[in-house]
């Protein structure tokens, strides 16, 4: 597995506008003064999809740090090649503290450059890939239900390390459901409820996605909570719907507070503002359907302000995170 690695470097200048040019004559001392606070800056968050893709580069931002010294707008001046990371660096920036530009004889908001490095140490080779793999055949070999899920997914996707069988991968996932590993059944409930390899069958789907979200997980539980809501009318319970949504909410779960603000929001006695406060803090959270729900609300100003502008950022990141919807929204709004 190859592990992040995040460094911030400061660039040496100022950006060469008119209107700080005599502070580019400063030179790199005047530079450090005014980021002296850079190392205030908390880590910013490494997207998940960007990890998976194993995606790294640098990514240079210019940036306008007002007189509190704090970022007030900033730029991607040359992109690392993947918007995800480029946007991460711009959402962890905006978190920062500097010095006031008044500590180099500045009087007003003062441009500056930096680069984030995004780097992957590490990386498995094929002998240690296929060491992890025979142990993992071992384990599941001998009943363990972590293991027997773990290899149903390498039987499903298939790799340069086993080849893919799809009979062999649904097996391997009862075994370890019935064995009562919680993300196996949920993943169960997910591919009876979807009809994918299998006959759709949404009594068994909500079955299993019961047993996965009776042992506590916030995922199973916005897990069975999604397969009520978008089941067929005789499969609702509207009650466990909602009551599974608050306990994922309880525990912090951004997919959950999506969801359940989303239903907050449009059901006719719901409580419309602790759900607009629920999709803002998942979207905060980086949950890539909550930034596309976020984004309709200011494109269509429902509970907000018309904002075509926050729109079409919101929808850019969501988009970036490979939600597709975000992606077809996008091209229709307007510009």
């Amino acid at each position: 597995m190859r592990s992040p690695k995040f460094l911030p470097l400061t660039l040496a200048c100022l950006l060469s506008l008119p209107t700080f040019a005599d502070a580019a004559t400063a030179g790199n001392h005047a530079l450090a003064q005014l980021s002296s606070k850079v190392n205030t800056c908390a880590k910013p968050v490494w997207p998940a999809e960007s990890l998976r893709r194993g995606e790294e580069g640098s990514v240079v931002l210019a940036f306008l740090i007002n007189l509190d010294g704090r970022v007030v707008e900033s730029k991607v001046e040359k992109s690392s090649g993947h918007p995800l990371l480029d946007l991460a660096a711009q959402d962890g920036l905006a978190k920062c503290l500097f010095a006031s530009p008044e500590t180099i004889g500045m009087s007003e908001p003062t441009w500056t450059k930096m680069m984030y490095v995004w780097t992957l140490e590490g990386g498995e080779t094929p002998e240690e890939a296929k060491t992890r793999l025979e142990e993992t055949q071992a384990r599941a070999a001998a009943g363990d239900r972590e293991a027997l899920y773990k290899l149903s997914w390498l039987y499903i996707a298939g790799d340069e390390t086993v080849e893919k069988n799809v009979p062999e991968a649904l097996s391997l996932l009862r075994k370890s459901a019935e064995l009562g590993y919680a993300q196996a059944q949920a993943a169960l409930s997910i591919v009876l409820a979807a009809g994918r390899f299998v006959d759709k069958d949404m009594a068994q789907a909500i079955a299993w996605a019961k047993k996965s979200a009776a042992q506590g997980e916030s995922g199973a539980q916005v897990n069975l909570a999604r397969i009520l809501f978008e089941a067929d009318e005789e499969f609702h319970d509207d009650e466990l719907m909602f009551d599974m949504l608050e306990k994922a909410v309880a525990q912090g779960d951004a997919e959950g507070k999506d969801l359940l603000g989303m239903l907050l929001i449009h059901v006719d006695d719901g409580d419309k503002q602790r759900g607009l406060r629920l999709v803002i803090d998942a979207a905060e959270a980086q949950d890539r359907s909550a930034q596309y729900d976020l984004a309709y609300l200011y494109e269509k100003g429902e509970l907000l302000p018309k904002d075509l502008a926050k729109a079409r950022a919101l929808y850019e990141r969501s988009a970036a995170g490979g939600y597709e919807p975000a992606k077809d929204a996008l091209l229709k709004l307007p510009h």
